[in-house]
């Protein structure tokens, strides 16, 4: 399968494990999510990654930030913000995106309090490498299914047909044909 056309990465591997070593030194509990997240399921980098998406809980918030801010992370002025989605960035080009849940006591993930989105206890079972480090993910068959309710990439058709690949899930529809 051809990689798919991106822009120079900007968010390497060695950055993207820096920032989770720094997070874990903090004590923040973290689960990588989007691209980074494929990659780890399948312990390997397949493409370039312009972020590194995180999901974290509600109460881990403060300290991420505080974290992240030492080493020159800020809210991204961003439209589209919202107070359990939003972007860092710092002045070399890295950006995380972050999806802040409140758990249930079945170890699910309320994202937003509207009754949208959710991250199931069963999606926040996943388990990878990032650059020979273990970490928690996002599981397989959740990222495939976060893959198709918005208008698609090359980025995402390239992960999803990895990750249908590699764990037995179906193809979706949507990714079908290509």
């Amino acid at each position: 399968m051809p990689e798919p056309q991106m822009p120079e990465p900007q968010m390497p591997e060695a950055d993207a494990v820096a920032i989770l070593d720094a997070l874990a030194d903090a004590g923040v509990g973290i689960w990588v999510d989007g691209g980074w997240a494929v990659d780890a399921l399948l312990g390997r980098q397949t493409r370039p990654h312009r972020d590194l998406d995180l999901t974290l809980e509600h109460c881990d918030e403060a300290d991420l930030l505080a974290t992240l801010g030492a080493r020159g992370l800020r809210e991204k002025d961003e439209p589209y913000a919202r107070p359990f989605n939003y972007i860092l960035e710092d002045d070399d080009g890295h950006e995380i995106d972050l999806h802040i849940v409140e758990l249930d006591e079945r170890g699910n993930g309320d994202y937003g309090g509207d009754g949208g989105k959710s991250y199931t206890a069963s999606a926040l079972s996943g388990r990878g490498t990032l650059g020979g480090r273990a970490v928690r993910c996002i599981a397989a068959a959740e990222l495939v299914g976060f893959h198709t309710d918005y208008e698609l990439r090359g980025s995402d058709f390239h992960d999803v047909a990895l990750l249908c690949e590699a764990f037995d899930i179906p193809l979706p529809e949507e990714h079908r044909d290509r």
